[in-house]
């Protein structure tokens, strides 16, 4: 599918009262309902704030703002994650610019936050956090770990679980942090970057059951995958596209399998391409054209939501595409 007919929304202004707010970092995004989606950054320089902005794009004035109020730890917070089970429930998980620990926060709704950002479990990280959910009251946090390793830490309705749980990269060294996107029912996609001077995608999933180092099946099962690489004539053949930066991935609100992911290039013009039922539906396409308004300074993040038409059958799927600028505001594209 090739996507065409992006549509542009000038640059965000992220507003707090009349005092316009510059940015960092990559956004996190989460829909609830048609329309209506949450937006997370992070202040830019000193400013260590965390900024939540809510799009209606059925509203007049669709973007309204606040800074979030929860304590921080000594240091402050960076690489923001976001994950929603439903309506009125966000949990936004950061990693400790000082101690690299994974702090988590929730809207409890309705109008209510926590009031403070608590750590989840011991462990570190120098990769921001990937979150997603496959039910209500499940929440599912990967990590890229300092000793290369994919790690879970899983809330199954009242509880975290007790350790983070080794979930795989063993022969592969990721570039970065992992995107995590729920395709179904205990079934989360896993996707990264290598690292080695290719900077391919690579791709990885976890079912709910825990990665056996002395386990071959489980090795082979939730190894990271270049799914750009095949054998062709007794020899391995690399179709890959390079990439800069972090992925993002978002699952279809209809359930039906489909995971579509988004990259840069390293002209930083936005890449796209669209996994489903286990098996990749195209390569990488370019979105920016000849716009330069799709020239974004740091990485994406996407969410995809459900808009109903006049008739059964009728409705689509929307994607919505945040990123920060060269000029330290925030971009919004959206399609169809």
């Amino acid at each position: 599918m090739e996507w065409k007919n992006w549509h542009e929304d000038h640059d965000v202004e992220v507003k707090i009262g009349s005092a316009k707010k510059s940015i960092q970092g990559t956004p996190a995004v989460v829909a609830w309902k048609k329309g209506l989606l949450h937006v997370f950054v992070r202040g830019a320089g000193t400013d260590t704030s965390i900024y939540h902005g809510t799009y209606n794009d059925s509203a007049s004035t669709k973007w309204t703002w606040e800074a979030l109020a929860a304590t921080q730890p000594a240091g402050g917070l960076t690489s923001i994650a976001a994950t929603s089970w439903g309506d009125d429930r966000i949990d936004l998980f950061a990693r400790g610019t000082t101690n690299k620990k994974i702090y988590h926060c929730a809207w409890l709704g309705p109008y209510k936050w926590e009031t403070q950002w608590k750590a989840v479990l011991d462990g570190a990280t120098d990769y921001a956090p990937a979150a997603s959910s496959w039910g209500d009251g499940r929440l599912d946090v990967f990590v890229h770990t300092l000793d290369h390793h994919t790690s879970n830490l899983n809330y199954a309705g009242s509880a975290w679980s007790k350790e983070w749980l080794n979930v795989g990269g063993y022969g592969a060294t990721l570039d970065g942090a992992p995107a995590s996107a729920a395709s179904g029912p205990k079934r989360v996609d896993l996707f990264a970057r290598e690292t080695s001077s290719r900077k391919h995608l690579l791709h990885s999933f976890y079912d709910g059951t825990e990665y056996d180092k002395a386990d071959a099946a489980k090795q082979k099962t939730f190894a990271w995958v270049n799914p750009d690489e095949s054998k062709a004539s007794g020899a391995m053949k690399d179709e890959s596209q390079t990439i800069a930066g972090d992925v993002a991935a978002c699952s279809s609100p209809l359930g039906d399998g489909r995971v579509d992911v988004f990259a840069c290039n390293s002209a930083n013009r936005l890449l796209h391409r669209e996994f489903k039922n286990d098996h990749w539906t195209n390569k990488w396409e370019d979105l920016g054209g000849t716009n330069t308004k799709h020239i974004i300074a740091g990485d994406p993040a996407a969410v995809a939501w459900y808009v109903p038409g006049i008739g059964p059958g009728t409705g689509w799927t929307r994607f919505d595409c945040f990123a920060v600028g060269a000029n330290n505001v925030l971009k919004h594209i959206s399609w169809p």
